[in-house]
């Protein structure tokens, strides 16, 4: 079954929402058919990656595949991928048009060497390369960098931008939602478009009517309680299985990450201490630093849970 988030991805600028300032002057540059290296920044889901293959959509045609290359910088941060896959793909040349997009999502992770060895490429190649920059945190990107870029902010989207997307998706999928669980699956996406299409992918695979009562029971919410008990039992590999099961849903190791802080530093877990709770809370914001440094989060997952496991059986 076709993801959500990927089989409903945006291909024209017509059916992005939210966000319109910003995209009416990304767009505005794009009629020009050349556009500068950019900087979009902003949280998770709210369009960045979408918007960025609009433009290669708009710009290149069919061609766009073989013109646009997406790097997660988070997972390829180091100097050998900018020196290795994106120097190769700039000396390659453009097909049906004077240059090619490379971009770069959570660019802000990357090492300083790294965006030392990407300056210099984007000097050398800038006549035939456009960067795009995808950064929560831009101001961890070095100013050479900065400098050579137009920025542009992407603001978390408001719960009725959200309904107008899922609202499309719900009547394709011909989903039974009432209406005001399907306002209530909005607002509960804290702005997030990618978070709300997981979880209407989640409810749908139900079958049943869905509403709020659906949605306070079947959340992601109510699967990281079954991991948190499922670690107090000390059964780490019933706890992977079910952390497995979100990731093939569509959630990240930082969501489920998120999630099982909201339940320690909730009153729902009366059965652990206080100071197990606060050890839990301190190895998990240990991990989420860790999936920011090191390349394989599955292994930090793991690893997580381990520990986990030993702080509640003490």
């Amino acid at each position: 079954m076709s993801l959500f988030i990927e089989k409903y991805r945006p291909k024209v600028r017509e059916e992005i929402v939210g966000n319109k300032e910003e995209l009416d002057k990304i767009f505005a540059v794009v009629k020009t058919g050349n556009i500068p290296h950019m900087i979009f920044k902003g949280q998770p889901g709210v369009g960045k990656t979408t918007t960025a293959l609009v433009i290669a959509r708009q710009l290149f045609g069919e061609f766009y595949k073989a013109n646009f290359l997406e790097l997660n910088a988070s997972d390829d941060r180091g100097i050998d991928v900018v020196r290795g896959e994106i120097k190769m793909f700039c000396k390659t040349s453009p097909l049906n048009s004077t240059f090619k997009i490379i971009f770069l999502s959570e660019a802000d992770n990357m090492t300083k060497d790294a965006q030392q060895a990407l300056r210099r490429i984007m000097e050398q190649y800038g006549n035939v390369t456009r960067f795009i920059l995808d950064c929560n945190n831009p101001e961890k990107l070095i100013e050479p960098i900065k400098s050579r870029c137009e920025e542009f902010h992407f603001a978390p989207l408001r719960p009725e931008d959200i309904q107008t997307r899922v609202q499309f998706i719900v009547e394709q999928e011909k989903i039974q939602i009432t209406p005001d669980a399907l306002q209530y699956l909005c607002e509960q996406a804290e702005g997030d478009m990618r978070k709300a299409l997981n979880k209407l992918q989640v409810l749908a695979s139900l079958g049943t009517l869905i509403d709020k009562k659906v949605i306070n029971i079947q959340t992601q919410k109510e699967q990281s309680f079954g991991i948190i008990n499922s670690l107090s039992n000390g059964r780490f590999l019933e706890a992977r299985k079910q952390v497995k099961e979100l990731l093939f849903r569509g959630f990240t190791e930082r969501d489920i990450v998120d999630d099982l802080h909201k339940l320690y530093i909730g009153d729902t877990l009366s059965n652990i201490s206080p100071q197990k709770k606060g050890e839990c809370i301190l190895e998990l914001s240990e991990t989420d630093f860790r999936f920011t440094q090191y390349v394989n989060k599955s292994l930090q997952m793991d690893s997580l849970l381990l520990k986990l496991i030993k702080i509640m059986k003490v």
